[in-house]
């Protein structure tokens, strides 16, 4: 798979998103890296290219839809929802909508690299973003 990772200007999530580009690389996928600013989502084509958007989202709050907040962060939305799947890491959990309507797939008390430590050991445990060899 083809993996988009967004990155924005706070040191701290960048860190976290260099973890997660490296995990999604050892296990096989192909990944890059773009910021967040408009120039960059500009291009439309640009978004169908990648089968999934990978991006932090600090500070969300569990009661509002993190899909709101995804979409309050990428005005340009519906090319990226044509583009492929979208997982979100948040200081809740991890969210995607791969599945109808975003899920958590899985649950911590804050974004940090333990927390992803963790998330990444369940992903080898269950074969999650795990790529896999074809016969």
């Amino acid at each position: 798979m083809k993996y988009i990772l967004i990155k924005n200007q706070e040191e701290k999530e960048n860190r976290l998103l260099d973890n997660i580009a490296e995990f999604l690389w050892d296990s096989g996928h192909e990944v890059n890296v773009a910021d967040d600013t408009e120039a960059c989502f500009e291009n439309k084509k640009f978004h169908i290219h990648y089968d999934c958007h990978v991006l932090i989202i600090e500070n969300h709050d569990a009661d509002r839809c993190i899909l709101d907040v995804y979409r309050s962060v990428f005005r340009n939305f519906d090319s990226c929802k044509k583009a492929g799947s979208i997982l979100i890491f948040s200081t809740t959990g991890v969210y995607t909508d791969a599945i109808p309507y975003p899920h958590k797939i899985f649950d911590y008390k804050n974004l940090n690299r333990e927390s992803l430590q963790l998330f990444f050991q369940w992903c080898r445990e269950i074969n999650l973003f795990i790529k896999t060899e074809t016969r």
